[in-house]
């Protein structure tokens, strides 16, 4: 229900619509979601026990829920840095956040579909990141669910805590706590980061209704720096190594400096300097929407 203001009313707790964090302590689940939730060792159901905040198996396997997000690891792996650059900037893409509508039209643009296509449906995010795509997805109407390794799922359900159909999870994307639930299965810019794609790609496929969609997008090369061969390194590494090799406390400030002066540039207004600093100094400009 909603009061006058717009505040929905779930469970005797309150919620602010978008991004809004819950007034009150969280219920253990989202409400408006399916219980599709299953162990990745056996495929049984799951249930929810509230007392313990935690989902049993009928075996007696028992994984926890931490500030509302079922965890089905206890270890980031290979993903570390994610987690600590989206919880350091989760609102950046995040249209409910920033007034825009970037993530909205890079759904479309990546799958030729508006997000209202799904309203009423089940889709399912393979790395969902800090919630870019399921805050648009689950404004949209359908019921979400988002699933990461990294601690990035803080942030996805801190910017969705107020989407009472959108759901995220700790999981593996080889071991997801799924069956065949989703009418969509989406996953842009992830499986490439792990450590066998292909089988990462038939993982998150597994997880498909009879009919589903199954849509992915990788990073291919040359798409900034115009470079098609693997050998020859690319701006962005050549930085990255740089960066790395600072003292963890020198980061935040180099990126900022690296940031503000890759814009200057793009702003200088001289011919063909923008498209020259797509090159030179990589960038995502989010002003250019």
């Amino acid at each position: 229900m909603s009061s006058a203001s717009g505040t929905q009313v779930v469970g005797g707790e309150r919620l602010v619509p978008g991004r809004g964090d819950w007034q009150g302590p969280a219920p253990v689940l989202k409400p408006d979601v399916s219980p599709v939730l299953r162990s990745p060792r056996t495929g049984k159901p799951l249930t929810v026990d509230p007392k313990r905040e935690a989902l049993v198996g009928s075996d007696g396997e028992v994984f926890p829920i931490v500030r509302g997000v079922p965890r089905f690891v206890d270890s980031e792996k290979y993903v570390g840095s994610f987690g600590i650059e989206w919880n350091r900037f989760p609102h950046t893409q995040l249209d409910s956040a920033n007034g825009t509508g970037i993530s909205h039209y890079r759904f479309e643009q990546l799958t030729g579909e508006k997000p209202e296509a799904y309203r009423g449906k089940r889709v399912l995010e393979a790395g969902c990141g800090m919630g870019r795509f399921i805050d648009v997805l689950a404004e949209a109407g359908a019921e979400v669910w988002g699933a990461d390794l990294s601690a990035a799922v803080e942030a996805s359900s801190k910017n969705t805590a107020g989407r009472t159909n959108c759901q995220v999870v700790q999981a593996d994307l080889f071991e997801l706590p799924f069956g065949e639930d989703f009418d969509l299965v989406y996953s842009f810019g992830v499986i490439h980061h792990t450590p066998d794609p292909e089988a990462a790609l038939k993982a998150i496929a597994r997880h498909l209704k009879p009919g589903g969609k199954l849509i992915v997008w990788v990073y291919s090369l040359g798409v900034r720096s115009g470079i098609k061969a693997r050998w020859v390194p690319r701006p962005h590494q050549v930085y990255g190594h740089f960066f790395r090799a600072l003292p963890t406390s020198m980061w935040e400030t180099a990126l900022s400096t690296y940031t503000k002066g890759a814009l200057a540039v793009r702003d200088s207004g001289l011919p063909l300097v923008p498209e020259l600093a797509d090159w030179v100094l990589p960038i995502q400009d989010l002003r250019r929407r």
